[in-house]
């Protein structure tokens, strides 16, 4: 069972740079579920209750507007998200659906800040890459915004 959920989190982002140690330690704190296809995983506004892998399937995340929901993104395994819900205690911003039956690795908030609490090494390692990846992303979204607001004040 948990060859899956360690077959992905080597292949995901913010667990790059973990040692087998801790890689081992993060795998005793991940919760495996698996989800039929077009199961709600979490919806806009609920608490941010932890961070979810993706470790085989995929998922849509669905934001609310005036006009009804959009896609924001559909992500294919070996991935994540809910990321910020490790960090921030903000409500979550977007839905996740599944759109195939998907394998998924839950690592609850609470367990993750207590291991933060404790200094546990890997959890400050992960941390610095949701960091880093929030960052990268961050920047990328200033670009779009830069390109988009030159386009509409040329209109």
């Amino acid at each position: 069972m948990l060859t899956t959920l360690k077959q992905a989190a080597i292949k995901i982002d913010i667990f790059k740079g973990l040692s087998r140690a801790q890689l081992a330690e993060l795998m005793s704190w991940i919760e495996r579920r698996d989800v039929k296809k077009d199961s709600v995983v979490f919806r806009e506004g609920d608490a941010p209750d932890g961070l979810y892998m993706l470790c085989q399937g995929q998922v849509a995340i669905v934001r609310a507007s005036s006009k009804g929901g959009f896609r924001l993104a559909e992500v294919d395994g070996p991935s994540f998200f809910g990321e910020a819900a490790l960090l921030i205690d903000e409500p979550r911003s977007s839905s996740v659906r599944t759109t195939t039956q998907a394998v998924l690795g839950f690592l609850p908030k609470a367990m993750f800040m207590d291991k933060l609490e404790k200094q546990s090494l890997t959890a400050l390692q992960v941390t610095v890459n949701i960091a880093r990846l929030l960052s990268q992303r961050l920047v990328l979204a200033d670009k779009h915004i830069a390109i988009l607001s030159a386009k509409t004040s040329r209109n």
